[in-house]
């Protein structure tokens, strides 16, 4: 996950929202509305995704979450290009996260859960270049059958045109 508690920036590891950043972040362009929407990665299965758009939604990601269902993840979108580093404090599935800048995989990375207690003692993970999103994954969905990097991704609204909104504890398997 990213910036604040579960993913966070390598700058900011104190749980909440990362340092200088506001509750209402710009809304990003070029994603549908909805809370829950569809991922397509060529070469791999379609993903379920739901999003998280807000400084508060990104620094929550998957943390605390008890298991991932098989073709679900987290669409992680940021108003403006960036360099974050992603953790996994209080994250408890592995999982594997795929950085996106328009719209192509640029990095790719498997991530451990972090068991320590101190978010200052979990490895970050970086993508090496800038990205305009994430997307977090099962373990080893982008690098099973070759690493997914350079792969075109696009994101649409679940069957019907429309995107949802859940309530996340109905997200697990």
């Amino acid at each position: 996950m990213l910036s604040g508690t579960s993913c966070v920036s390598q700058v900011d590891r104190s749980p909440g929202l990362p340092a200088g950043s506001s509750l209402a972040s710009a809304q990003p362009t070029g994603v549908p509305p909805g809370d829950l929407l569809i991922a397509h990665v060529a070469g791999r299965p379609a993903l379920t995704v739901e999003v998280a758009r807000t400084d508060a939604e990104r620094a929550r990601g998957l943390m605390d979450r008890q298991r991932l269902a098989s073709r679900r993840g987290m669409l992680f979108v940021f108003p403006e290009t960036t360099t974050t580093g992603f953790f996994m404090y209080r994250t408890l599935v592995p999982l594997s996260i795929a950085w996106v800048d328009r719209g192509r995989i640029v990095a790719v990375a498997e991530m451990t859960p972090c068991r320590e207690s101190d978010p200052a003692d979990c490895p970050t993970y970086h993508p090496g270049q800038p990205y305009t999103s994430a997307i977090e994954a099962p373990e080893n969905f982008f690098t099973t059958g070759g690493s997914a990097v350079g792969a075109a991704v696009r994101i649409t609204p679940l069957a019907g045109g429309f995107g949802l909104t859940v309530d996340a504890s109905s997200y697990a398997e």
